[in-house]
């Protein structure tokens, strides 16, 4: 296993004074319901580049358009300014309403298969303060629903823009829940992953939900690497049971049904991550981490961008998309002359 010790353990969490108050109905609960075996734009205003500029401005654009189409290279700062796009005055006005809604456990959101309902999405408008109380974290979590669909949003999009995004899947909450639990053995979790969805794919996303604290599990397929990224910043040796017991299932069951019969072990990594410095914003963490690699393997935010990211997460959801990145849209408007 490759390890490296890294920072951001010392970053402090500022808090905020952003809590609004939601009238909630009912408790909300997301319980795990046995599945059945299985055989654009809202974004902050770009700078426009005319077609009218100069032959070298030229030049740069055809550079990027034939970049872009033979593979997007993501720089650090570009992926930061995606992750830092600010709110537009619409999804400003958008959260406003919601934070006074009265919520009913209906399904929320334009695109009704991610099934997130209303009280779910809600705990995304809540900002937890610096310091919260033990008994009242629980308003602050994202359930499985939340987490589910972020994950399919991230498909979608790479989907949308193939040469953009490399081509990554993920796996349901519940498929390790079931496996870790030995309510299923790994023959019978095989037998209820699509393989056809997932075959192809360059990274496949495992969220998993240990002891109430969300991990993110990334297969890099072409690089053969098993990554844990872990927001607690645990130990090396932690987990080590469920570690094994995943790399078991995936070595010798997923991987050689996806054409990897060379039986090679997949290396055990660790990444250069941010951490969290609380016990709320795990989930977070994770949907964060998981659309970073979906660009590269940087990560340039903090636990200070939570607050943003949380109530970026609702949106996203809500409108059942991902925003296009800024740079991408003056790429775009360049090529057209927008």
């Amino acid at each position: 296993m490759s390890t490296e010790n890294i920072g951001n353990s010392d970053d402090t969490m500022r808090g905020t004074d952003l809590n609004h108050p939601i009238t909630i109905l009912e408790e909300s609960t997301s319980p795990v319901v046995e599945p059945e075996s299985v055989s654009s734009s809202e974004f902050a205003e770009p700078e426009v580049v005319s077609s009218s500029e100069s032959d070298d401005d030229n030049e740069y654009v055809y550079n990027i358009k034939r970049r872009l189409t033979h593979g997007k290279i993501w720089s650090v700062e570009e992926v930061r300014e995606y992750l830092d796009s600010p709110f537009t005055e619409k999804e400003s006005k958008r959260l406003s309403r919601w934070k006074s809604r009265k919520l009913t456990r209906n399904v929320a959101g334009r695109d009704k298969q991610l099934n997130v309902p209303d009280t779910s999405l809600a705990s995304l408008l809540r900002i937890p303060p610096s310091s919260t109380p033990i008994l009242e974290e629980k308003q602050y979590y994202v359930d499985d629903s939340v987490i589910n669909a972020f994950f399919d949003l991230l498909k979608k999009r790479q989907e949308k823009f193939p040469d953009w995004y490399k081509r990554n899947s993920s796996l349901p909450t519940w498929t390790m829940t079931f496996l870790l639990s030995g309510k299923w053995t790994m023959t019978k979790l095989l037998s209820c992953i699509n393989i056809e969805e997932i075959a192809g794919t360059a990274k496949l996303f495992i969220p998993l939900c240990l002891e109430n604290h969300w991990i993110l599990i990334c297969v890099d397929m072409e690089k053969l690497e098993f990554l844990w990224l872990d927001s607690l910043n645990s130990p090396p040796d932690a987990h080590h049971t469920e570690k094994t017991t995943i790399l078991e299932w995936l070595e010798k069951h997923l991987l050689p049904v996806l054409g990897y019969r060379n039986s090679q072990q997949l290396k055990l990594m660790q990444l250069n991550i941010p951490y969290q410095t609380n016990r709320i914003d795990c989930g977070i963490f994770v949907m964060k981490y998981a659309d970073c690699l979906a660009h590269c393997d940087h990560f340039p935010f903090t636990q200070q961008d939570m607050p943003h990211f949380r109530l970026r997460v609702f949106l996203d959801i809500y409108r059942g998309r991902l925003p296009v990145p800024p740079s991408h849209v003056r790429f775009l408007r360049a090529l057209y002359n927008i």
